[in-house]
């Protein structure tokens, strides 16, 4: 039932924000000069692109990431305080090797971010190419530039195929560290785990601590952090957002030399006219 509720509420919260925010750009669009359209980086196909797929994308700071985040870290919290509540050393190695988790995972973002911030520039070109042959599709036709336009689309597409090949050794790389980190806090915590069992008899050969109560602690961090962990992932969908609600904005905030929808109120002045 928790579950349906959050994804319901975020869910219509992150619609909500995006219909909002295409209404804004739609009118502000509409408000534009003739001129402003003129600008290669304002085609219909980049408007359209921006309209379409960058207003959606701000559903990355919605309901695709705050909320798995927000249960993310009330899990982590919930842990972190059943574990020093049954066994504090547990807990507190947890505490001394769950960084490498988060370095494992930012190394991962960061090199998804890079590889999105690449690709922009290439794919822009090749988006307004295909956009301004469709639009202008008779006199391609009339001209018989078909094949030459393909070739250049091809060619612009080119530089974009090369940068995701890379991207996708770097980024198989980076999960791989990442993935490698969090098994590796998972070994260290099991380990001091059978450490703190082991060390913990008194001099007549009893038990100081529970093993019982050693893995209650260590089972509740271990889940806590993985929950946590799952949020790294929800990353890329925020760089995704920040770049996309850039180019909205600027084209929302962009002042237009001539706005016919809110016009300012005037007066007539008759004057003497020579033709």
């Amino acid at each position: 039932m928790t579950i349906v509720m959050s994804k319901y509420s975020f869910g219509y919260l992150g619609n909500k924000v995006t219909q909002k925010v295409r209404e804004a750009l739609y009118v502000n669009i509409l408000q534009k000069n003739i001129g402003w359209f003129d600008h290669r980086d304002n085609g219909p196909s980049v408007l359209t692109s921006i309209l379409s797929a960058d207003a959606a994308a701000i559903n990355g700071v919605g309901a695709e990431s705050i909320g798995p985040s927000a249960e993310s870290a009330f899990g982590m919290i919930l842990g972190l305080i059943i574990g020093f509540y049954f066994c504090w050393q547990e807990a507190l190695v947890c505490l001394l090797v769950s960084p490498i988790m988060i370095i494992g995972a930012t190394i991962d973002m960061e090199m998804m971010k890079a590889a999105d911030e690449e690709n922009k520039d290439a794919n822009k070109e090749a988006n307004l190419l295909c956009g301004d042959s469709i639009v202008n599709f008779k006199t391609v036709q009339s001209f018989g530039n078909e094949e030459e336009l393909v070739k250049k689309y091809k060619e612009l597409l080119t530089p974009v195929h090369k940068v995701s090949m890379t991207k996708a050794i770097k980024s198989g790389a980076a999960f791989g560290c990442s993935q490698f980190s969090q098994y590796l806090v998972f070994g260290v915590m099991f380990f001091f785990g059978g450490l703190i069992i082991k060390n913990s008899v008194d001099d007549e050969g009893k038990a100081t601590i529970n093993a019982e109560d050693v893995f209650i602690a260590l089972f509740a961090i271990l889940f806590g952090a993985s929950a946590a962990g799952n949020a790294q992932s929800f990353g890329p969908d925020m760089e995704k957002a920040e770049a996309a609600a850039k180019k909205i904005f600027k084209v929302i905030e962009e002042p237009s030399t001539i706005n016919a929808v809110e016009m300012d109120e005037g007066k007539i002045v008759n004057k003497k006219i020579d033709l």
